[in-house]
């Protein structure tokens, strides 16, 4: 795990060097710089394989012909070293990297690395830059273009430091941030800078001073079973499967734990490192103070079950301070507040570890939203049963009142789950005309979204919010907190569940056994109970969250005075008086919900960031 940058153009060296140190934090362990009369490259880099000093970047090639930077691991690179048949210098996946390129081409190397990864290879014989972003978005990757050249790199803050004027904000993002609580690359809060989308290569032209081309190389999509095949079969082939990408995952010259939330996915993370791989695993797992959040007894349980070296970590209490410092490094606005209990457990882990596995993506692969069982009862039901008699049924089993909501409204709109968040939850979907001077339309802003769901045809309602999920949630929410909140404490996150062979086996197992009955993840759950009794397997789902409530009753008084004293120049579309008619006359008339006041927070947090750069 590291961070990466790259110029090519004006900028002196003096100012490429304090770009680099603004993402020192991403790689405490070294850095490194590449220049020559056109191109400069920069690394800050948090070693995990290979330790030594020789596996440092930028790293040149035998003839000095190829330069590389690298963010990311390869988990499949000592295979590629065989297969390269040729002399090495490093043990690093990174050298195996720039021999693939070498030997294969940019493209054929994308099609062979399994991993993550965002990287920019150099060839001065082509006059090339090749900058790639990993199948599922699992690292960042930026860009921006202006009068002193073309710029890449893996945070927005070093980037500011290549324009003479302030980048300026995009409206339409500040909607889609309202709206969803993220903001979907390949746009950025910033006119000017866009993100590279996962699974895709760009490629720069040095001597025409141009972008040639943007492709995709890899997309999860639907492969049908042409037979149908037995349970026991499936469920055999998921076991290997998940042995397969957990042990790549735990080769490392560092320690490696596990971040265990009390869930499916951890937990059978959990089991083959210590029960298929005898691996002597640390685990860590949050405390909550409220019950309805709080997993930890259960993540212990299983610990010892699983036989761990296991701890617990309390969030404590967190003060405006603390809460700004983590909102401040996404470098735009980003309103998933899971992120923050997400930092405390990397910065309390960080001091024992280097790496930790998650169970990210088990979720999306496998069916484990009440939206995707949501989709399956819709699409199965009909649109008037469900309206007529869903209530009905399910009324006394909770918690189904929210979930026929989903079903009603995924019906209502008669095409489908097309949104990431229907039913407004997250934010404005539903007070936009509230927040906004000039209303946007809401149709406008899901037109990416619904487009996709259209484009999806001949699967089921299911895996086409699945895959719309991998287009979405996934890349622009989740993996952003996971990537953001742990290295900013220098911590490498690992997610076995988004190995790309394991998300094809997941969106090509049947539907009954992602979701049977009423129960998700189905598969996943059957599973584990090969190592965990059965009163763990059916818990339900509680996530993982912060207290945002609590958080803003007892600090209300500051939010309120740090509202109030903001600088609205250049969000002119934002309805003053409504937000702050909300923090003057809260709690005893709050016409938001405790989201989006948070969202209002985090908009303003960054705001004031952005009002101090340059």
């Amino acid at each position: 795990m590291c961070g990466i940058l790259g110029s090519v153009g004006r900028i002196e060296v003096g100012r490429f060097k304090v770009a680099l140190e603004k993402q020192a934090y991403r790689g405490p362990d070294a850095e490194g710089y590449y220049q020559n009369d056109i191109v400069q490259l920069g690394h800050r880099r948090l070693s995990i394989i290979d330790l030594h000093d020789r596996s440092n970047q930028p790293m040149l090639s035998a003839n000095k012909s190829t330069v590389i930077v690298f963010n990311g691991e390869i988990y499949n690179h000592k295979e590629l070293r065989s297969r390269l048949n040729q002399p090495f210098c490093t043990n690093s996946d990174t050298e195996v990297i720039l021999a693939a390129y070498e030997s294969w081409g940019i493209e054929k190397t994308l099609q062979k690395l399994r991993g993550m990864f965002a990287f920019a290879i150099y060839d001065l014989q082509k006059g090339l830059i090749f900058l790639a972003r990993d199948h599922v978005g699992k690292k960042p990757l930026y860009i921006g273009e202006n009068d002193n050249g073309f710029h890449f790199s893996s945070t927005f803050n070093s980037l500011f430091c290549f324009f003479d004027a302030k980048p300026t904000i995009r409206q339409s993002s500040v909607h889609d941030f309202f709206v969803r609580s993220y903001i979907a690359a390949p746009q950025t809060i910033y006119n000017e800078i866009q993100a590279i989308q996962p699974g895709n290569l760009l490629t720069y032209s040095v001597n025409s001073n141009k972008i040639i081309n943007v492709k995709r190389f890899w997309q999860l999509q639907r492969q049908p079973i042409q037979e149908r095949v037995k349970k026991k079969v499936l469920l055999s082939r998921l076991k290997e499967l998940l042995i397969e990408v957990v042990k790549k995952r735990l080769l490392a010259d560092v320690p490696i734990g596990l971040f265990l939330s009390g869930g499916i996915d951890s937990s059978l993370v959990a089991a083959i490192c210590t029960k298929e791989l005898n691996y002597p695993l640390k685990t860590y797992s949050m405390g909550f103070s409220n019950p309805q959040l709080d997993e930890s007894g259960t993540a212990k349980r299983i610990a010892s079950i699983l036989g761990t070296d296991h701890t617990t970590i309390s969030t404590q209490e967190h003060g405006f301070k603390e809460i700004k410092w983590i909102v401040n490094k996404f470098g735009q606005p980003f309103g998933d507040h899971s992120a923050i209990p997400t930092s405390i457990m990397a910065s309390k882990a960080s001091n024992h570890i280097k790496v930790a596995l998650t169970g990210d993506g088990g979720d999306e692969g496998f069916g484990g939203y009440h939206t995707h069982l949501a989709l399956k009862v819709a699409q199965r039901m009909g649109k008037t049963f469900v309206y007529k008699h869903g209530r009905l049924i399910f009324r006394q089993l909770e918690p189904w009142n929210k979930k026929v909501k989903w079903i009603n409204l995924i019906n209502s709109s008669n095409k489908g789950y097309y949104v990431s968040d229907l039913m407004g939850r997250k934010g404005f979907r539903n007070q936009l005309q509230n927040l906004f001077n000039n209303s946007p339309d809401i149709l406008q802003i899901d037109k990416t979204e619904l487009d996709y769901w259209n484009s999806l045809e001949g699967i089921s309602w299911l895996n086409k919010g699945i895959l719309l999920d991998f287009e979405t949630i996934l890349p622009n929410a989740l993996l952003v907190k996971t990537d953001v909140s742990t290295m900013a404490h220098g911590l490498e996150a690992r997610s076995p569940f988004l190995d790309i062979d394991l998300l094809q086996f997941g969106l090509n197992t049947p539907d009954d056994l992602k979701i049977n009955g009423v129960t998700t993840k189905y598969i996943l759950r059957t599973l584990l109970a090969e190592y965990l009794p059965s009163d763990i397997i059916k818990l339900p789902k509680k996530g993982f969250s912060f207290d945002l409530k609590k958080f803003i009753h007892e600090n209300f008084n500051q939010l309120r005075t740090f509202i109030l004293d903001q600088n609205w120049k250049n969000v002119e579309m934002l309805n003053k008086q409504y937000v702050e008619n909300t923090f003057l006359n809260f709690p005893s008339v709050n016409s938001m919900s405790f989201n989006q006041i948070w969202l209002i927070l985090v908009f303003f947090i960054w705001k004031e960031q952005y009002d101090n750069e340059i």
